[in-house]
């Protein structure tokens, strides 16, 4: 198995996809922000917050623009890491117009997730109704997700051991 050109890098808040995508750009990818090309997207006076990038964007805007405006952010020839794509459907998607590409999973328990949400947002108590519902749609993508994963990266351990993770996959795909 050859090394993919595309990486779509998918997980819930916390569970350490922009780690991920570092280790990825230290591998010689791109790292391509897929929240911030959706928002470049949009005409200037547009431009919205992460969360009108989700059900607000698809609502007025409609899915084909999603998919549009991620694939003319990855420059063609270019070893890309998507970070972070939501939804199954988007990653169906671009692997449908990128063969070369693989969907990997990152994955944590749910109570360590939230710590390092509570921990990254300096958050005490329980976080906002708005993010729990957000976590809860994201909770209903993951089934669909795990089916369409080349790759589940589990970060319950340490930084090293993600990175570690990292590295014996791509190792797997150059040999």
């Amino acid at each position: 198995m050859s090394r993919p050109q595309v990486v779509v890098l998918t997980g819930q808040s916390g569970v350490g996809k922009s780690h991920v995508a570092t280790s990825l750009a230290h591998h010689g990818y791109s790292v391509l922000d897929v929240a911030e090309a959706l928002r470049d997207s949009l005409p200037r006076d547009e431009q919205r917050s992460r969360a009108f990038l989700g059900e607000e964007f698809i609502a007025r805007e409609g899915r084909a623009a999603i998919f549009s405006a991620i694939r003319d952010a990855v420059e063609p020839g270019v070893d890309t890491v998507m970070d972070a794509v939501r939804l199954a459907e988007t990653c169906e998607a671009i692997k449908g117009w990128q063969p070369a590409s693989e969907v990997w999973l990152v994955e944590a328990e749910r109570e360590l997730r939230m710590e390092r949400l509570r921990s990254r947002l300096r958050v005490t108590g329980e976080l906002a109704p708005r993010a729990l519902e957000a976590y809860q749609r994201f909770d209903d993508e993951l089934p669909r997700l795990r089916q369409l994963a080349d790759v589940v990266l589990v970060n319950d351990a340490s930084l090293e051991h993600l990175e570690d993770q990292v590295v014996r996959v791509l190792a797997a795909r150059e040999h």
